[in-house]
């Protein structure tokens, strides 16, 4: 097991999905040979320190789940537990500056921006989704959440995203798929929710 240190994101009170997805993302690097989280899905918010853990304890219930893909092709998955410590630290995040340049096309109901280096490219894709959903439903009854991720490829840094809401189940679940430049590399599902 992996004991994980998250700071909270902005004005949030919960350990927003993006940081959990990037400490994942540089243990499945460094420990999986070039590997990448090819799933994720979040079963609950953390508000805690998390430890992220290689085999299921039953005894607890999981914030989230998910899979590594390891550089040669295996498959590992995860569950990411909390551990009680509290989140002490907090740094700032502007979200609005951040999608301040995607342009949004009301016609394929999609979202595009080139990456500038100012977020990571799950930064990016997270908050072009919001902004998207808020777009096109935003009368919902909560706040749209980061849900889970599915990738074929590991996201790369550079390049033009594009996201692209492909359905939205009762004005509780958008399924959006992700394009980096001109290939699809994965699928974002987004809840409504009360964090």
């Amino acid at each position: 097991m992996i004991e994980l240190q998250f700071e909270f994101k902005a004005e949030r009170d919960y350990v927003h999905g993006s940081d959990i997805f990037n400490a994942i993302s540089r243990i499945a690097t460094q420990s999986f040979s070039r590997g990448f989280v090819t799933h994720i899905a979040f079963r609950n918010i953390a508000r805690h320190q998390c430890v992220l853990a290689f085999e299921n304890n039953t005894s607890l219930t999981a914030l989230a789940t998910g899979i590594i893909r390891a550089g040669d092709g295996r498959s590992q998955p995860f569950w990411l537990f909390d551990r009680e410590e509290e989140v002490l630290g907090r740094y700032a995040f502007d979200e609005e500056a951040i999608v301040g340049s995607a342009e949004i096309c009301a016609d394929d109901r999609s979202i595009s921006l080139l990456q500038n280096g100012a977020a990571t490219p799950i930064e990016y894709v997270i908050a072009m989704t919001k902004h998207l959903s808020y777009q096109l439903a935003p009368d919902i009854d909560g706040k749209w959440l980061f849900g889970q991720l599915n990738l074929d490829a590991p996201f790369n840094s550079s390049g033009v995203l594009r996201v692209f809401q492909k359905s939205i189940l009762h004005g509780r679940m958008s399924i959006n798929e992700i394009w980096l430049d001109d290939t699809k590399i994965g699928i974002i599902r987004f809840i409504v929710g009360n964090p």
